[in-house]
C-alpha cells in the first residue's frame, strides 16, 4: 500500500503544473484544490476512503486535474467498489492520455473487471460442501434442552 500511495503522490505532484481546464463557469482555484488534495490524502492515509473521496471530488471541482480522478479511483478501489473504481480509472486515462502509468492502470482495470465478475458469480451461489442440517436451512438453531441434574441433598449426621 505504501508503494501505491507513493506513486499516487508522485503522480499528483508532477501533475500540479499541468492542470486541465477548470469546470465551466468557475474560475480555477489551484490553492483551494491543493488544500483539498492534502486533506484527502490525510484521510486516505488514515483509511477513511469515503472522506478522501469527498475531498478529492471537491478538489477536482475547484481545479479539475486528472490526478484527482486517479485519487478517487484509488479510494474506491480500497473500498472494493468495482463500479466506481473502474469508472474513475477510465476517466483518468481518458483525461490524461499521456499518463506515465497507463500500462499499470490498464492492467489494474483488467484485474478489477475479473474480480468483479468473480464476486458477482459467487454472490448468489450457495456454499459448497456445507453439511447443513434442516435447522440451519430454516435459519434456526436446534433446540437445546438444559441438562437436569438430580438434586443432591447434603448428608446430615446426628
Amino acid at each position: 500500500m505504501r508503494r501505491s500511495v507513493l506513486i499516487f503522490t508522485i503522480l499528483f505532484c508532477t501533475g500540479l503544473a499541468g492542470f486541465t481546464a477548470p469546470v465551466a463557469g468557475a474560475p480555477p482555484d489551484k490553492k483551494t484544490a491543493k488544500e483539498l488534495y492534502d486533506k484527502g490524502k490525510v484521510q486516505y492515509d488514515l483509511g477513511r476512503f469515503d472522506k478522501a473521496i469527498q475531498y478529492f471530488s471537491q478538489g477536482y471541482e475547484k481545479y479539475p486535474d486528472a490526478n484527482f480522478l486517479y485519487s478517487i479511483a484509488q479510494s474506491y478501489r480500497q473500498l472494493s467498489d468495482c463500479k466506481n473504481s473502474l469508472f474513475f480509472y477510465k476517466r483518468y486515462l481518458s483525461a490524461k492520455r499521456d499518463a506515465p502509468n497507463r500500462d499499470a492502470i490498464e492492467k489494474r482495470i483488467e484485474e478489477i473487471n475479473e474480480n468483479c465478475k468473480q464476486r458477482e458469480e459467487l454472490k448468489d451461489k450457495p456454499p459448497s460442501g456445507a453439511d447443513a442440517s434442516e435447522a440451519d436451512v430454516r435459519g434456526t438453531k436446534p433446540e437445546v434442552k438444559p441438562e437436569v441434574k438430580p438434586e443432591v441433598k447434603p448428608e446430615v449426621k446426628p
